[in-house]
């Protein structure tokens, strides 16, 4: 999407999207021109499918080309900062949301000036009752001189149907352009000018949702389709005809403190019916999450397949997939909006499957031009490291994750895709000015704060040709003490979070972090209180006997505080001031409990009424 800015023209907005048996491989392209006397801010923003792997981008402003490369993390995020030193550096966002994720970056145009942005990236499509889908999200955010859409669909097996639904409330009818053959498909949809109004007299652009393709192979082979090309082989597998596999299911709902209020009416309403009540928040009971895990590992015995639903944006996500991945299961997430009962009912209606047949590919190939040649290749490597990736989340040693990461980084370098532990490093062709964008952050787990999106405020511009990226704020607490809290950029929203604090204790040099588990909308004052005073005077720490937890990551110590013993838990926060982009990973040790034991009394016992209701009245 190019967001609105005056006297900024959108010269051509471009989308090449090319399917190979299952394998999709999209290209997005914008091109505009700063028709203004001054300097205009000029904002890249697009959506694309959630678990797509970006494989390139490339910007040219004003005659300076950027071009990408494929970093391990660290040596990214080294990289980014070596530039950044010089002031030569410009953030980029990556942010999940309910299906997709944001691909943002921002830069700064001068008079006349034209910049060009394009992105790559590839996807697996997965057959979901009884079709092939495939979106691509279109939003221009502006009348565009020149506007085409190409989908392309290449499936040796054969394609049974195809079809475009109407996304766009009516207003492109007769628009889009369907050829299809018996193996290949071509899309198009180029309105022009006139068709792109919302109306006929208005500037604003009717070009704003997505353009999607459903389609379905033929399938005669019972043993279902093995392709190989290029040195590698796929086998698509689908059975027809099969009754349906009879189920018992049993909906489990968590009614634990994070889940009551808006979250737990929404559950109740949406599914209605019979349910069994229990608690996933490990404040109660049970609260070694690798515990909880092994005790539903040995529940099961293989006997259940576990499929979760994570509600809102404050579940251990994480954890959900590591309880379904051993248990042969999905996790889903279901995001608190509006849209909650479209969520679960798409969720439990979900069936994948994979498909077949066989054919010799060399020749059908060979003979079009628009056939990907690479699509083994990437489909082996696309679904080899999400393999790894769920395997990494269930490695049994420190040693077996390590051997696992080392296999996901080398194919994630090998094959040029941005994984969770891959960056990509944009630069100029000197090799001094940089951009660095990562995988959207990784579901927040115990100690990590997550900050949501919302209207956006546009920051300083810093250097000239790029802005960097919205700032998260540290807010800090003098005389002895910091309380530093994940506090949102300048263009978030909300936050639907549990919060999440750091208290760093100079006498003791420690940090000691803990979340505060309560229901949305609960104002706590931790910082003034009159009578304990609170984290005004250091309280005195001993952390002893740590020892390895049952997480090879997160070790275990025990700690004296206020006459109590607490068991507490390694972790890690981020600090904002030293790296105002990505922040810098700071070690602390985690308090249960919503804080139990280290804060004085019970965390309810500091809601206030307002925000500022501490503040003395004249």
């Amino acid at each position: 999407m190019m967001e609105e800015v005056d006297q900024v023209t959108l010269y051509s907005y471009k989308v090449q999207s090319t399917i190979t048996s299952r394998m999709a491989t999209t290209m997005i392209q914008s091109k505009v021109v700063n028709n203004s006397p001054q300097p205009q801010n000029v904002v890249f923003d697009v959506q694309i499918p959630k678990g797509a792997f970006i494989s390139n981008f490339s910007m040219t402003v004003d005659g300076k080309t950027f071009r990408s490369s494929i970093k391990e993390k660290t040596v990214g995020r080294a990289l980014y900062a070596q530039a950044r030193a010089k002031g030569k550096t410009a953030g980029m966002v990556r942010s999940s949301a309910l299906d997709m994720e944001n691909f943002r970056t921002e830069v700064n145009v001068l008079p006349g000036a034209k910049v060009q942005f394009e992105l790559h990236y590839q996807e697996v499509k997965w057959r979901k009752l009884g079709s092939y889908e495939h979106r691509i999200y279109l939003q221009p955010g502006r009348l565009a001189k020149h506007l085409e859409v190409d989908v392309r669909v290449i499936e040796p097996q054969g394609l049974r149907f195809l079809h475009v639904p109407n996304t766009f409330e009516g207003h492109f009818d007769g628009v889009p352009v369907i050829s299809k053959g018996q193996q290949k498909a071509h899309v198009s949809f180029k309105p022009t000018v006139a068709q792109q109004r919302i109306c006929p007299s208005c500037r604003e652009t009717a070009v704003d949702g997505e353009l999607v393709v459903l389609y379905d192979v033929k399938r005669e082979e019972k043993a279902g389709e093995l392709e190989a090309f290029n040195g590698y082989f796929v086998h698509f597998f689908a059975p027809d005809n099969l009754d349906p596999i009879p189920k018992n299911i049993l909906f489990v709902i968590d009614v634990s403190g994070s889940m009551w209020g808006v979250k737990m009416k929404q559950k109740i309403y949406d599914i209605a019916s019979s349910f069994l009540s229990f608690r996933t928040s490990p404040t109660l009971g049970e609260l070694k999450l690798s515990k909880i895990q092994k005790n539903v590992k040995e529940n099961i015995q293989d006997n259940i397949s576990l499929f979760s639903l994570g509600m809102g944006f404050d579940v251990d996500f994480d954890f959900l997939k590591r309880l379904s991945n051993e248990n042969h299961g999905i996790a889903q997430r279901i995001y608190g909006n509006q849209d909650t009962s479209s969520q679960l009912k798409a969720n439990t209606q979900l069936v994948l499957e994979t498909l077949a047949q066989m054919d010799d590919l060399q020749d059908f190939l060979s003979k079009d031009k628009h056939a990907d040649p690479d699509f083994t290749r990437k489909l082996w490597a696309y679904l080899t490291i999400n393999q790894l990736l769920a395997e990494r989340s269930l490695a049994p040693t420190a040693a077996a994750k390590r051997r696992i990461t080392r296999s996901i980084l080398q194919m994630s370098l090998d094959h040029h895709i941005v994984t969770p532990l891959t960056s990509l490093v944009i630069e100029n062709e000197a090799g001094d000015e940089r951009m660095l964008a990562d995988a959207p952050p990784q579901d927040p787990s115990c100690c990590s704060g997550a900050l949501y999106y919302g209207s956006k405020v546009v920051p300083d511009s810093t250097p000239s040709w790029a802005n960097p990226s919205p700032t998260p704020v540290i807010s800090m607490l003098a005389q002895g003490s910091q309380v530093l809290e994940s506090t949102p950029p300048p263009h978030v929203m909300r936050v639907e979070n549990d919060p999440h604090f750091i208290i760093y204790l100079p006498k003791s040099q420690k940090n000691i972090c803990f979340n505060i588990d309560s229901e949305p909308g609960k104002i706590l004052n931790l910082v003034s209180d009159p009578e304990s005073g609170q984290f005004m005077q250091e309280p005195k720490i001993h952390i002893f006997n740590e020892r390895p937890g049952k997480d090879p990551e997160k070790p275990e110590a025990s700690m004296e505080v206020k006459g109590q013993k607490l068991i507490i838990t390694r972790g890690l926060q981020k600090d904002y001031r030293t790296d105002l982009v990505f922040g810098t990973d700071v070690t602390c040790w985690f308090v249960h409990n919503s804080g139990k034991g280290f804060i004085d009394g019970h965390y309810k016992d500091y809601f206030v009424p307002q925000l500022y209701s501490f503040l003395k009245r004249p």
